[in-house]
């Protein structure tokens, strides 16, 4: 039987088990804590405290302890076991008694400095101010905060913010977006349950269990930013359309003022979807998509007329695009309300069209009435803008769905050169330099008309839904401000179509090759990527040395002389593009986008701040789980329009149930912050080498 440890080996032990439960968080600017409930259940085990107690009065020649252990353990609200583990750690844990009858106890922790010198010095006159001192700076590390619904508040620059991994999504002018881990045990009950429902939670192979939340932070100088984009979110509170905002903070750090606000976290946007996922083609799939889709307008419809307990709001999203509709637990989702308007419903018996002001919008896809306002920095448009923003959402949508991400693009290069086209013979046009956008000052782009009938033609026998759509969108969203349908009848003639489109099953005898489909990566093979491959990077340049990616970044710079301005869009992943043809294509600007709830991307976004600025593109690839190579995302939209979803709609008996369309709880989620992914270190070459792939390393 071994030998009963010395006294001052039982401390040395327990300052090892502190060491083993402080985080030290793998970011610049973390500060390490105590994973507190973790080692108060180890110091409850195994008469640890009991040993503890009579190790740290031991140590000081007394005879007995004149503190017993229940009063330590107590659950009610005289517990001290945390202020014990300080004491300890400071090396006075034979002071516990005297602490405790200060009401120096664990529910009224963290205590300011004054009151803990005034308790101290009472207790020991001579060294009590010093005590008071180490025992704040320590109090800190054993606090950290607790991040619950709705969380509102101001904290201190001492409070640590528990975060274990943090990583920048996006860098634009009014804010940056962060991916950050969160441990389950720093997330308030209720609030970790709805994370879990989101499937935001994983298994971190350094730190358990985590959430993943996305931070958006603004600085002192754009609070203004910050006020009007946490009054959206309260506005549009309980809207399950809109990602929702998990609550705020502000905080001083290093001297200066920041606030922060935290939203539910998105896998993929639209863009990436296009980008990274082969569209859907047998009927059950194209529903599935589309009805996905759709509940985006009704999102927006609940916006546009918008009931509150203080009242009804005309409202405008003003910034409707893929990059800010994010796909969350299986459900599109409206996100980054920065530019948002609420106006209070006047009672009228005239009903008038209500009109507002905004302050900025994404170029792309901003409705003619926009270029046809009055120069200034100031525009007032109708509630219809977002209706030929989303036109132009449902048309690349279109595109994506009849030709891959590969159409997608061709789609913005043919409207880019009509636009050019046209501004030759436009001086008005002319002046607004370079772009994509989807009119031609007045009227929808007689191009973008011709695309669409391409596509009609172009269309797989297997969709019935497509073509009915652009024709919807031809004729009562891409249309002059005058014949824009509004968003509550858009959706009920979506509802009416999709419901009223003949059911095209699959033919019997093709079920086992939809079994066999559905166990098949529709990610491209890593082993086709070729990634780790240098030589294979420096063959393609020199076989292909015109392919380069100054096209788009000349045309960007035209953007930016134009009298309007780029205004910070939220953050989502600046992916690069992979085309499915063999001919490599430059990349837009619009496709490389990702998160806000949320989304920074190096798209033209214009603002009424008078100034042109262009987004970074992110360092790393975001809102992917990463990896993103070789395995499905753990989104049920994503998989929803796939063979899984054609197999849910078919009830197929599977043989591998545990395949289901998410990812299990205790499947990590391959959220790999530090690791060089191979994804990552060809995105990084590819930047640098200006160069897209081309279809053969697939």
């Amino acid at each position: 039987m071994a030998a009963p440890q010395s006294a001052p080996a039982r401390l040395e032990d327990f300052k090892q088990r502190i060491a083993e439960y402080t985080v030290r968080p793998i970011h610049d600017g973390g500060r390490p804590y105590v994973r507190t409930t973790k080692l108060l259940e180890w110091m409850r085990l195994d008469s640890a405290a009991e040993d503890l107690l009579e190790a740290a009065y031991e140590a000081t020649h007394s005879r007995s302890t004149p503190i017993v252990l229940p009063r330590i353990l107590d659950e009610g609200s005289d517990r001290c076991l945390t202020t014990f583990a300080m004491l300890l750690e400071l090396d006075l844990g034979y002071m516990i008694d005297k602490v405790r009858r200060k009401d120096i106890v664990d529910r009224v922790l963290p205590l300011p400095l004054r009151e803990l010198q005034d308790r101290f010095v009472s207790l020991d006159t001579v060294n009590g101010s010093n005590i008071a001192d180490r025992f704040h700076q320590l109090q800190w590390k054993y606090c950290p905060l607790n991040f619950y619904q709705d969380m509102d508040k101001e904290i201190s620059d001492h409070v640590v913010v528990p975060i274990c991994r943090k990583q920048v999504l996006g860098d634009g002018g009014q804010a940056r977006v962060f991916q950050i881990a969160v441990q389950d045990e720093f997330i308030d009950s209720t609030l970790s349950l709805a994370l879990r429902e989101e499937g935001s939670r994983y298994e971190d192979a350094e730190f358990g269990l985590c959430f993943q939340i996305a931070m958006k932070t603004f600085e002192d100088s754009n609070m203004s930013f910050f006020e009007d984009e946490k009054a959206a979110f309260d506005m549009l509170r309980g809207n399950p359309g809109i990602v929702r905002c998990i609550g705020s903070y502000g905080q001083t750090e290093a001297g200066t003022p920041r606030k922060h606000i935290l939203m539910e976290y998105a896998q993929y946007d639209l863009m990436s979807v296009f980008m990274y996922r082969l569209p859907p083609v047998i009927p059950p799939e194209l529903r599935s998509f589309w009805g996905n889709l759709v509940e985006i307008v009704d999102a927006l419809s609940h916006i546009h007329h918008l009931r509150t307990k203080f009242g009804d709001y005309h409202g405008w999203h003003n910034d409707v695009k893929p990059g800010n509709i994010l796909a969350i637990d299986g459900h599109y989702k409206l996100s980054d309300p920065a530019l948002a308007v609420f106006q209070k419903r006047q009672d009228s018996t005239v009903e008038t069209v209500p009109m507002t002001v905004v302050r900025g919008h994404t170029r792309t896809y901003g409705a003619p009435e926009y270029d046809l306002a009055s120069p200034g920095p100031e525009v007032r448009v109708t509630q219809s803008v977002d209706l030929w923003a989303l036109g132009c959402v449902f048309s690349m949508a279109a595109t994506w769905l009849v030709l891959g991400f590969q159409g997608v693009h061709q789609f913005g290069l043919v409207r880019q050169r009509a636009i050019e086209s046209n501004a030759r013979g436009q001086a008005g046009l002319l002046n607004r330099g370079a772009g994509d956008w989807f009119h031609n000052g007045t009227e929808l782009l007689p191009e973008v008309k011709q695309w669409h009938q391409y596509l009609r033609y172009a269309a797989r026998r297997t969709d019935v839904f497509t073509t009915r759509i652009l024709d919807l969108v031809e004729h009562q969203l891409l249309v002059v401000e005058e014949r824009r349908t509004s968003a509550s009848s858009l959706y009920q003639a979506l509802q009416k179509l999709l419901d009223d489109s003949p059911e095209n099953r699959v033919p019997a005898e093709l079920q086992s090759l939809m079994v066999t489909l559905s166990d098949i990566e529709t990610e491209v093979p890593q082993s086709q990527l070729m990634l780790d491959s240098p030589q294979t990077t420096e063959l393609f340049v020199k076989k292909l040395p015109e392919v380069q990616l100054s096209a788009p970044l000349q045309q960007q710079d035209a953007e930016n002389q134009s009298s309007h301005s780029h205004q910070e869009e939220g953050a989502q992943a600046n992916p690069v593009e992979r085309s499915p043809r063999p001919q490599p294509i430059a990349p837009r600007n619009e496709h490389a986008n990702k998160h806000s709830s949320i989304s920074v991307q190096p798209d033209t976004n214009i603002s009424a701040a008078g100034s042109s600025q262009t987004n970074p593109a992110p360092s790393q690839p975001s809102l992917q789980p990463q990896p993103f190579i070789g395995a499905y995302p753990p989104s049920r939209e994503l998989r929803a329009g796939g063979y899984l979803g054609y197999l849910n709609h078919q009830n197929v008996v599977r043989q591998q149930p545990q395949r289901l369309d998410r990812v299990p709880e205790a499947e990590p989620l391959h959220l790999d912050f530090e690791s060089k992914s191979r994804f990552k270190v060809w995105k990084e070459r590819m930047r640098k080498d200006a160069v897209t792939a081309p279809a053969s390393w697939r």
